[in-house]
Order: structure tokens, then sequence, then C-alpha cells
């Protein structure tokens, strides 16, 4: 680096005096084409003309009769000729600059003043800016290596720092731990923090995972023992036919239970990781969800208000009814008897929705967004007899075609679910 920086510091030095003397020099010039002009017919050269200064030369030389006034600096070739731009001369190891002003209409013939500066003799004035350059470059190398080292030193412990919570963390699998970090760094303490948000997402997920696990075994708890129950009765203990029968009929049901568990887990868990095949085609949302409802009134004799729009959208419509069919079952579960439950469809230009209004409990302010959680139930939950996973089910199908569920919910007036649906 600091090689590097010496030999910039000497091709700006170079760069610097050179264009320092042709400045100068093209200056010097200008000034003394001043002192030189004409008065009665007669060539008159001003006492205020400077002829040398300093190892700079200044001529003044008819281009018909050579030099007037002046000398050319010993060694310089005297036949070099006239340019009214800077010239640089190469001449017997030497390099000269040399510039000429044409002083026009002074007589028949032109009139130059011509200034001369040999390099060797101004560049040794400037050997003492070169070497403070140098000096400069090699303090300025010497301290930016210096910082360099400290900061690189506080960085390595502050990364170390970041290390050891994280070994930690890989050999006590404790996850709850969080990288602490009060330095200047900037870069460090986003990326500390950068750790402590991937910490709080994974401390989420195995959370999650642990309440899955737990609500899972939970579920699966009470149907196995109903069914090893009634297995060694019906095997050991029943006398008839119909006592067997009875038997059976409740492994059934409890067995049937269990496979409509294990089925909505595995479609949810096939549309979170993507895997669920989506076929969208234009449909009318209007007609399934007319179709759902004349469903759901033979099964629970539910009474439907039916304020159907006639709206399409691109939609799978396997994943659209068991969406919508979870949330007109659960209205039609909580409505009161004889209370009509409200099924509306509309939208706009960019999407469309179905509502569903129900006058039954209501849910709380706490709970509205716990609801699509999975396996998340509560005594006016709406889905307290079931698993807890229709609207967990629901809100990712909804999600999947680009829009979500919305809830309004009163306790003790009811609720309203909109069920929504991008046109895209």
């Amino acid at each position: 680096m600091a090689l590097v920086m010496l030999i910039f510091v000497h091709i700006l030095t170079a760069t610097v005096v050179s264009y320092d003397i042709r400045t100068h020099l093209l200056n010097k010039v200008m000034k003394n084409a001043k002192y030189v002009v004409m008065e009665n017919g007669k060539l008159e050269i001003s006492n205020e003309f400077e002829y040398e200064d300093d190892g700079y030369y200044f001529l003044v030389i008819s281009q018909k009769d050579g030099v007037i006034a002046g000398d050319y600096p010993k060694g310089f070739p005297s036949d070099v000729s006239f340019d009214n731009k800077m010239q640089k001369v190469e001449y017997d190891k030497e390099s000269y600059f040399v510039y000429d002003r044409r002083k026009p209409h002074t007589l028949s013939e032109d009139i130059y003043i011509r200034g001369i500066v040999r390099k060797s003799d101004i560049s040794s004035h400037y050997k003492r800016l070169e070497y403070l350059s140098y000096f400069s470059a090699l303090a300025v190398a010497v301290v930016v290596l210096l910082a360099g080292r400290y900061f690189a030193g506080k960085i390595a412990n502050s990364l170390r720092e970041l290390r050891h919570v994280a070994e930690n963390i890989g050999t006590n699998h404790d996850i709850s731990q969080r990288i602490t970090y009060s330095g200047n760094f900037k870069d460090i303490s986003v990326l500390a923090e950068a750790d402590n948000y991937m910490l709080d997402q994974m401390e989420q997920i195995f959370q999650s995972q642990e309440q899955f696990s737990s609500n899972v075994t939970h579920e699966l708890k009470t149907p196995v023992a109903v069914i090893m129950a009634e297995s060694r009765y019906g095997s050991s203990k029943a006398k008839t036919m119909e006592e067997m029968r009875e038997s059976f009929e409740v492994i059934h049901r409890q067995s049937e239970k269990m496979n409509h568990l294990i089925l909505q887990l595995l479609h949810l868990a096939r549309m979170e990781q993507g895997l669920q095949p989506i076929e969208k085609e234009w449909v009318g949302l209007d007609d399934i969800v007319k179709s759902i409802c004349e469903d759901e009134k033979e099964k629970s004799n539910v009474i439907f208000e039916l304020e159907l729009r006639e709206v399409s959208a691109p939609m799978d419509i396997n994943l659209i009814i068991i969406g919508l069919k979870n949330l007109i079952s659960n209205a039609a579960k909580f409505s009161p008897p004889g209370i009509p439950v409200t099924v509306q469809t509309g939208g706009s230009k960019e999407r469309i929705y179905m509502s569903v209004t129900d006058r039954g409990p209501g849910i709380d302010e706490e709970h509205k967004e716990q609801i699509f959680e999975r396996f998340y139930k509560e005594d006016t939950s709406r889905q307290s007899d079931g698993f807890g996973l229709g609207l967990a089910i629901a809100m990712k199908i909804a999600q999947i075609h680009g829009g979500t569920i919305e809830v309004n919910s009163t306790p003790g007036e009811g609720s309203t679910f909109i069920f929504w649906i991008s046109r895209e």
C-alpha cells in the first residue's frame, strides 16, 4: 500500500511541477510582452522588461534579424523554430520549456517574446515539496495502517462475541439467548439485530412446532383411547352380536374422526409448503356459494338469507369450496335456532368477496387474530367442538387466491366473516 502511495505521489508531484513551470513561464512572457512597444516607428523595450528571473530567461527576437535583446541560457540551441504555444525541447540530455509570444504590427517583420526555462534548474526548487509529499504519504500510510489494525481488532472482538453466543446456542440448544452489542460499528449492530431477528423467528417456529405436536397428540389421544377401550370390550366382554356391532360403530366413528384430522393436517401442510397443485379457472362465486348453502340447509335446517351478485374470478374450485364451506358451516353451527344466516357476494374490478353473518355469541377482540391459528380453540370459539383447523385452512386458501379473510364481530351480537379473492 505504501509503495503504491509513493508511486502515486511521485506521478502527482511531477505533474504538478510541470504544470507550475509551464504556467509561470507563460505568465512571465505575457507580462514582458507588455513592455515591448512601437514608438515613432521604432521598437522600444521598457526598463521593466525582465531578461532573467531565477532560472527563467526572456528574449526579444526578430524573425528576420535574430536576437534583439536578452540571452539564451547556456547550452540552449538558437535554431528552435517559433511557435505560438508551449514547446518542450530536448537537447544535449536536457529538457527545456519554450514559449513564444508574437507581437503583431510592430515592424515589417514579426517580433517574438521568447521565454525559456531549463527543467533541471527549476526542478531543484520543487524537491523540498516532493520530499514533503513523500513524507506525508508515508505518514498517512502509517496512520491508516495503525488505525486499520486498531479498528480491525475492535471488529474482531465484536465478531468473537457474536460467535461465542452462536456457539453457546449450538452447544446448549438454548435459542432464548440474544446477542447484545453496544459498540459504534453500525454494520455489526445491524448484523446483531439481524441475528436476533433470526433467533426470534426460530424460537417462534420451535414453539409453534412444540405446540403443534402437543395439539396433535391431544386431539388423537381421545379417539385412540376410545378405540382401544372399545376393542378390549368387543373382544372380551361383548356377549351379543348387537354389543359387538355397537363397539364396531364407535371404533368406526373415532377412526373417521382421526382420518378427518389427518387429512386436514395433510391438506394444510401441502398448502403451506406450496405442494398443493392449483388449477384455476374462471368460475362464478355466487353459484358456488348457493350450492354450499343448499347442502348445509339440508344437513342443519339453518335458514339462509342469500344476497348474491353475479361475480367471478379465476379460482381452484375444489379449494374454494373447502374454504367457503368451513365459514358457512361455522356460521350455521353457531347461529341460534330460527335465526337466519346472511350470505352475500359482491366485488370490484380488482377482487370479489363472500361474506357470511351469523347472530351467534360473537368473538372477543383479543381472540380475532388467534382464531386463524392451527388448533386454536377457546370457550366461545367458533370451532370449540372441532379440531381448530377449519379457519386456518380457509385463510390459507384465501391467501393462495391473492386474498384474505376479514372478521367483524361483537360479543353477544354475532360475527361477519368476509372471504376475499383476487381477480388477477
